[in-house]
């Protein structure tokens, strides 16, 4: 786990100063700082990442993308690079909620409204329907989500499947309590370990920090657990 911070810590240290230098492009400045907020606040502030990498590559994005006009980066452009988008969106989550004090509330005013503007282009997005072919497939979701969105039903409990939030896509959001419910397939967790991936850490530690309660439902546990009358007393 060392060497991986080490690393994340290396390759965006060279996007600063790749930066710097005026040769790293925009989605290398997100992908860096996105790679920066997976580590741990521990190892951002004892590192000294939060104020050596974080900070410089959060005003390099900044003055990047402007206000939108000439010399900024479009709302087009986001469209284009969903991926590093959502990325963004992440890390502006993560200095609102984790780095508040250190980072956030520094900035100015504009360099706020900057980043909120990238926000409200995702809800904009959301607000918009995507147009599918006849023959286009429904989407299956995990046999574990739905299986526990029968019981959580059965329980009486109102709930979303698949609710979307800004760039979070929750497995089961209640619907009267800041409640997530999380399916933990495999595919979460690093091979042959019950350690979760770094992307899944830092949406579950914004998550937290937002204020939402998160019911960890691991695949190894509900696996074994085959009856549905002793998966409801779970």
């Amino acid at each position: 786990m060392l060497i991986i911070l080490q690393d994340r810590g290396r390759l965006a240290d060279e996007v600063v100063k790749r930066a710097r230098e005026g040769t790293a492009d925009l989605e290398d400045i997100i992908d860096a700082a996105y790679a920066c907020s997976m580590m741990s606040l521990q190892a951002l502030k004892e590192g000294g990442y939060q104020h050596r990498t974080l900070r410089p590559l959060v005003e390099e994005i900044i003055t990047r993308l402007g206000d939108g006009g000439v010399g900024g980066v479009g709302d087009s452009w986001f469209v284009e690079h969903r991926a590093a988008h959502r990325r963004l969106l992440l890390v502006r989550a993560h200095l609102r909620y984790c780095l508040r004090e250190d980072l956030y509330v520094p900035l100015s005013d504009n360099a706020k409204m900057a980043l909120r503007r990238v926000h409200r282009i995702d809800v904009e997005a959301d607000r918009a329907v995507e147009k599918y072919p006849e023959d286009a497939h429904p989407l299956r979701l995990p046999k574990s989500i739905t299986q526990l969105s029968l019981i959580l039903r059965k329980l009486k409990v109102a709930h979303f499947v698949r609710a979307r939030r800004g760039p979070f896509t929750f497995d089961i959001l209640e619907r009267d309590r800041r409640l997530i419910w999380e399916c933990n397939n495999f595919d979460r967790y690093y091979g042959s370990s019950f350690d979760k991936l770094a992307p899944r850490r830092l949406e579950e530690r914004i998550l937290k920090a937002m204020g939402y309660k998160i019911v960890q439902v691991p695949f190894w546990h509900w696996r074994r657990v085959t009856l549905k009358s002793r998966r409801i007393d779970m």
